[in-house]
């Protein structure tokens, strides 16, 4: 069946068909644009995910004080991925003075990169230190992550040695780097 187009005006039912079809070019084009945009959307998600499936997880196990040296030793286990791209490095934001040192440890039964962590505060001269320590690692897949916990220590004075110990606040234990 065909239907013909019966008008008075100028235009011919060519121009009809070029006015439709451009229409129609119009539609398909915003609906490649919302596909688009819906692709990278799920893109990004994908990648969350698959970051997050490799991402080791640190958290707190152990804390060891030796209040006379003024240093504190965090011994801190890997319940995540157990691989990381490069060495693991930690850092120190707050009261000037402290110094932080990583070592990574590799226990036999678990087969995941453990971390003892060593806070050397001897030459600060703060009373009470409270500061931000943080770990820098890169994932499998090369993504890189600065994750921290919070830190409090306060100076506490013991009136029967007559010597002034610093205590780290508690609350420490179990806590995750985030």
């Amino acid at each position: 069946m065909i239907f013909i187009l019966e008008s008075k005006s100028s235009l011919s039912m060519v121009d009809y068909f070029q006015i439709l079809s451009a229409l129609g070019t119009v539609v398909a084009a915003f609906t490649a644009m919302i596909t688009t945009l819906q692709n990278r959307k799920a893109n990004k998600e994908l990648e969350f995910e698959r970051h997050i499936m490799v991402k080791p997880v640190f958290r707190i196990n152990l804390i060891s004080e030796m209040r006379l040296e003024k240093i504190i030793q965090l011994e801190v286990i890997n319940i995540g991925f157990n691989r990381v791209m490069s060495s693991i490095e930690g850092g120190w934001k707050g009261s000037a003075g402290v110094k932080v040192s990583v070592k990574e440890i590799r226990s036999n039964d678990t087969q995941r990169d453990d971390l003892q962590i060593q806070l050397d505060f001897s030459e600060c001269i703060e009373k009470n230190i409270k500061g931000s320590l943080s770990l820098n690692y890169a994932d499998i897949l090369g993504k890189s992550f600065e994750e921290s916990v919070i830190i409090e220590i306060n100076s506490v004075y013991d009136e029967l040695a007559e010597v002034e110990y610093p205590i780290l606040k508690e609350g420490l234990i179990s806590q995750k780097f985030m």
